[in-house]
């Protein structure tokens, strides 16, 4: 027990003076201190270090240092940045394993902001950081997303010569990726590659997604390629990206082995290769096998979401097959999967076939489910009127786009009415429209220009 071998200490030589008096001294009590915390026993430690102040040792800086591994170890953050404050009154500074063992302590508690006044702290010391050090900070200010100051610090810790390890070049890599960092991020993965270090299944992911969504195809391909060398483990993730890749370059054959390797493999695991695979098909204009891929989908058990059925509306629109979208349209209204994207198909499908009624029917079903139109809806329905010869109408929801959904008309949608004006003879009114026009296309413009000729106005013409 503690009290007897504090009462022994008392007893020997080594601590008794000439006049017999008990003379404390800061060894056994940094001693018990050690083995406390490392005994997780808290309250000893604690009633040790009063009785220490008690009877006059002054705690040095052994002993602060291993009071704040014990409070930090065991997530006591305050008693911990307690005795750092102690230390730093007596102008004592802790040596580097103390400071990363405060920095891992902060990081775990989520105490980001006090971990970044400690690692200043450490800048404005002589003590010098290691590679531990640099990691915890890296991470630190990466839950912080403060992506700038990570990568800074990763800079500054490569210049001077230490090399970080495969996990904190993932980390950085991805930060540079979400920063738009393209050359950078080359730059880390080659010396990654130069310093041995095995680049692992998720920065390639990370990479070929990368380039995939920045569609410089060429280099999501490299890295796949790289993927494959390195003999990594495919997943549905990857694969899925690199069938959006062959879609997006026009290569379906590929795309169409790649899905079937995949499926080979046991890799399609749920619904999202599916819809990827469909949207591949829909591009190759592989309306029929579309849909045949849905059935597939849904005899496996996967659940049709609204994507997927608004794919299938699409194929219908495409084929121009108006009672197969009505009834595609139904469903996912029952559903309750009618979003925009779905009344925008079906608004395009009757402009190309000239239906009013069917318009009209729309129209009130939308407006009795309360949806808002965005951008590309109220393009639908104003180009289906002004298809049809119906101006007010079109202007009607020309003016419900900016004064009640407080959206401001583009330049395609203001020469739709530009148009229909014309065809009209109405040419006062689509000269002002085209003349407000911030920036016209070159469609507004063969427009403006058809309804000059019309009009015989030869000098705006070549104008």
């Amino acid at each position: 027990g503690f009290p007897y071998i504090t009462e022994c200490l008392k007893k020997t030589s080594l601590y008794i003076d000439a006049q017999g008096r008990y003379v404390p001294s800061v060894i056994p009590y940094t001693i018990l201190l050690r083995i406390c915390g490392r005994e997780q026993q808290f309250d000893i430690v604690q009633s040790l270090y009063k009785e220490m102040l008690g009877v006059g040792c002054e705690p040095d800086e052994v002993v602060i240092c291993s009071l704040i591994c014990i409070f930090g170890k065991s997530g006591h953050i305050t008693f911990m940045l307690e005795f750092y404050e102690m230390m730093r009154i007596q102008g004592l500074i802790p040596p580097i394993v103390v400071y990363n063992f405060m920095l891992s302590s902060l990081y775990k508690g989520g105490l980001y902001i006090k971990a970044i006044d400690v690692w200043n702290d450490l800048r404005d010391s002589k003590v010098k950081p290691n590679d531990y050090t640099y990691g915890v900070v890296i991470n630190v200010y990466r839950k912080m997303s403060k992506f700038e100051e990570a990568i800074h610090v990763f800079e500054e810790m490569m210049s001077f010569g230490h090399l970080p390890d495969g996990i904190l070049y993932n980390m950085v890599i991805t930060m540079m990726g979400k920063l738009g960092r393209q050359d950078l991020m080359l730059d880390t993965y080659e010396k990654m590659k130069m310093q041995g270090l095995i680049v692992g299944k998720y920065t390639y992911t990370y990479l070929v997604h990368f380039f995939c969504k920045a569609k410089n195809y060429e280099l999501a391909m490299r890295f796949f390629s790289e993927m494959q060398r390195q003999g990594c483990l495919m997943d549905e993730v990857i694969y899925g990206t690199i069938i959006s890749i062959y879609g997006q370059l026009g290569l379906y054959e590929d795309a169409e082995h790649a899905f079937k390797e995949m499926d080979e493999a046991g890799l399609v695991v749920s619904d999202r290769v599916f819809i990827i695979m469909a949207t591949v098909r829909m591009k190759a204009c592989s309306y029929a096998q579309v849909l045949e891929l849905f059935d597939e989908m849904k005899s496996r058990g996967f659940t049709m979401s609204r994507y997927a059925w608004i794919i299938v509306l699409q194929c219908c629109v495409k084929q121009q097959k108006l009672s197969h979208a009505e009834s595609v349209f139904q469903v996912m209204h029952e559903k309750g999967f009618t979003d925009t994207a779905a009344y925008t198909c079906m608004f395009s499908l009757y402009k190309k076939l000239s239906i009013l009624e069917g318009s009209k029917v729309l129209l009130s079903i939308l407006e009795s489910d309360g949806l808002r139109p965005d951008e590309k809806l109220y393009g639908a329905i104003i180009d289906l009127f002004c298809s049809l010869g119906m101006i007010p109408e079109a202007e009607l929801y020309y003016t419900k786009m900016q004064n009640d959904s407080g959206l401001t008309p583009t330049t395609c949608i203001k020469t739709m009415l530009i148009q229909a004006y014309g065809k009209e003879g109405r040419f006062s009114e689509a000269e002002l429209l085209y003349n407000g026009l911030n920036r016209p296309d070159a469609t507004a413009m063969v427009v403006m220009l058809d309804i000059y000729d019309s009009f015989g106005r030869t000098e705006d013409v070549a104008s």
